[in-house]
């Protein structure tokens, strides 16, 4: 047994591939302090459940992971901590701390649902200094055993790790597709067929190249299993071509490219009754915590009537532009990608859907915090809503940093809407209410948007889909709602 005993340090999941010696999926924990890594053995389903967070998949009826998480909230209790406590006979052994009032409550569990799990309540993933010294590679026979030494019993080197994580990558998928099939479960296999998936991967930036040597994997997404199914390393031009076999009617698919710590995914694939498909060029940039300033391009505040106890709600959808030549990533949680000043008087935040996952969206004090990685490129979009408190008169759309476009729609066709270079749009109809719709911009920082309201059962949240398809057909402004491709960081 080792491991037991030790500072605590805290670890991230720093890659997720697959051990081609082995066909077994391997989760790599790095400390975030350091560089000293702690490989973990898991199961296919484990795996794809850790993908699926780090990539920011989400299915309309929760998988097991996303369940437990939904009993650990909704029975009022906060997943503090994950603490990989030690290993015995080459077996990880996990603690979930869990706290509820003035109860802690232990649990032991996998690492490997422990992470998971910890991943989707954003809680800290901890281990021991003495584990982590424990940790190292065994390269006599071309594998890694979890607690043990290196050749001779020396300790894992830094060229022996990067040689070994280049090979933990799951270039072997193609050989052991069938048998993650098997594990994962399929359904509905159609007549035998093979489907030829094949496209190029790019570098931004400057100038936009091929990217080589990158691996490229193929994703079934279902809700009852989800999986790499099939990988390969592009080619000096970037191109690659991944085998799909029994292609299932019930499934999604997508390709995705992990490039400097973060994962690039294709949109959706139509595979079902063609030989072979081809995908849109997936483009990659260099990650970088410095660079120009993320833009604020459009910001739509939609304002409903009051209800009957007074208040109000808000929906709002921002676009984020990344002007510069690298993904904009960050590792501090206290510095967020992006932030934004929230309206006085408000409160309720709730993240809702859009190019940033709400697992990515914090409200802190009077600020909404992004932490996804921003692309250069199309305008990423979030979304979230919240109330405004009874009895307030004025909504005022706080500018804290140059803002290209406002959009306003509010129900109350009476209120009075001031802002610098205002446009009206006249009242808009929107599921059965009328909405008054307003432009203003381009505006400076302290520049003022405010809408006087008047006094006065009603969800904004539901005219969602409404309000994108006035959006789209140019009424209000030129803003998109279309899921494009989603970078997500890999650690």
């Amino acid at each position: 047994m080792a491991g037991s005993g030790g500072a605590m340090l805290q670890v991230r999941v720093a890659h997720l591939g697959l051990d081609r010696t082995t066909n077994t999926p391997v989760v790599i924990l790095q400390e975030n302090d350091g560089q000293r890594v702690l490989p973990i053995w898991i199961g296919p389903a484990e795996a794809s459940a850790i993908a699926m967070e780090l990539a920011g998949v989400k299915f309309s009826r929760p998988l097991t992971h996303d369940l437990l998480k939904q009993v650990i909230v909704g029975l009022g209790a906060e997943l503090r901590k994950v603490i990989i406590t030690q290993v015995k006979d080459n077996t990880y052994f996990a603690e979930l701390h869990i706290y509820r009032g003035d109860t802690v409550i232990q649990i032991d569990a996998r690492p490997s649902d422990s992470i998971a799990l910890a991943l989707r309540l954003k809680a800290p993933i901890l281990t021991s200094e003495t584990l982590l010294e424990l940790t190292s590679v065994d390269t006599s026979e071309g594998t890694i055993q979890p607690g043990g030494t290196g050749a001779g019993g020396s300790p894992l080197d830094a060229d022996t790790l990067k040689s070994y994580l280049q090979n933990l990558d799951p270039e072997g998928l193609r050989r052991s597709s069938g048998l993650l099939v098997w594990l994962l479960g399929g359904t509905a296999l159609l007549p035998a067929q093979t489907v030829s998936v094949s496209g190029r991967v790019l570098r931004g930036g400057r100038d936009t190249l091929p990217l080589a040597n990158v691996f490229v994997v193929l994703h079934r997404m279902a809700s009852a299993n989800a999986g790499p199914i099939d990988s390969v390393r592009s080619d000096a031009r970037g191109r690659y071509r991944l085998a799909l076999r029994n292609p299932d009617s019930t499934s999604g698919y997508l390709v995705s490219v992990w490039y400097d710590s973060i994962a690039y995914f294709s949109l959706p694939l139509t595979v079902v009754g063609r030989p072979a498909v081809h995908v849109e060029d997936i483009v990659a940039f260099p990650a970088s915590r410095t660079g120009p300033p993320l833009r604020l391009a459009r910001r739509l505040a939609t304002i409903s009537a009051a209800t009957t106890d007074g208040s109000r709600e808000v929906l709002e959808i921002l676009e984020l532009e990344n002007p510069g030549q690298s993904t904009r990533i960050t590792d501090d949680t206290v510095a967020p990608t992006w932030s934004g000043r929230l309206p006085e008087h408000t409160g309720q935040f709730r993240a809702g859907q859009g190019d940033v996952s709400p697992e990515a969206v914090r409200f802190r004090n009077d600020s909404v915090l992004i932490y996804a990685p921003i692309p250069p490129g199309p305008a990423k979009q979030l979304s979230y809503d919240y109330t405004l408190a009874a009895g307030a008169r004025a909504f005022i759309v706080p500018i804290d940093q140059p803002t290209v476009e406002v959009n306003l729609l509010v129900e109350d066709t009476a209120a009075v809407v001031i802002a610098p270079k205002l446009e009206s749009f006249g009242v808009k109809e929107i599921e059965g209410r009328r909405f008054a719709a307003y432009r203003a911009g381009p505006l400076a920082p302290g520049e003022r948007v405010e809408i006087r309201l008047p006094p006065g059962k009603f969800r904004a949240q539901t005219l969602l889909p409404y309000i994108i398809a006035l959006l789209a057909s140019g009424m209000v402004g030129a803003l998109v709602w279309a899921l494009k491709r989603k970078p997500v960081r890999g650690a």
